[in-house]
């Protein structure tokens, strides 16, 4: 299946000793660059209005969105950084230092075995768990 480009770039590094460079992660050719979420216009005009549980509910369900794209994305591009640090951030906001972790783990895993130093935001992560 081809692959193309998307939006977030990862600074990887390359193997053989040059320099790092930025890379985007990728995508299959014909996934959307963009996912939207669709919100019913009673919840949407709540929270305009700033109604606690109307943006409880987008806050969780957007959350609910990033995570399976950041998923979604690591079946694609298995080395790519930042889904890692989404799914990594997530695991930490539930206290879930565990899985945190293990995803960081499998992230520097992964890079290592590809050659690639892993990032300075990565590093960063792993000293804050």
């Amino acid at each position: 299946m081809p692959v193309v480009h998307g939006p977030g770039v990862v600074e990887r590094g390359v193997p053989g000793g040059r320099s790092r460079q930025p890379r985007p992660c990728r995508r299959r050719a014909g996934e959307p660059a963009v996912v939207s979420m669709a919100v019913d216009p009673p919840t949407l005009d709540a929270f305009r209005r700033k109604d606690p549980d109307a943006v409880r509910a987008l806050y969780r369900d957007y959350g609910r969105l990033v995570y399976a794209v950041a998923h979604r994305v690591l079946g694609v591009d298995p080395w790519c950084e930042e889904a890692y640090a989404v799914l990594v951030g997530s695991a930490l906001a539930r206290g879930d230092r565990t899985t945190a972790r293990r995803l960081l783990a499998h992230c520097i895993e992964a890079l290592t075995d590809l050659g690639v130093t892993p990032s300075d935001a990565t590093r960063q992560l792993e000293r804050r768990i």
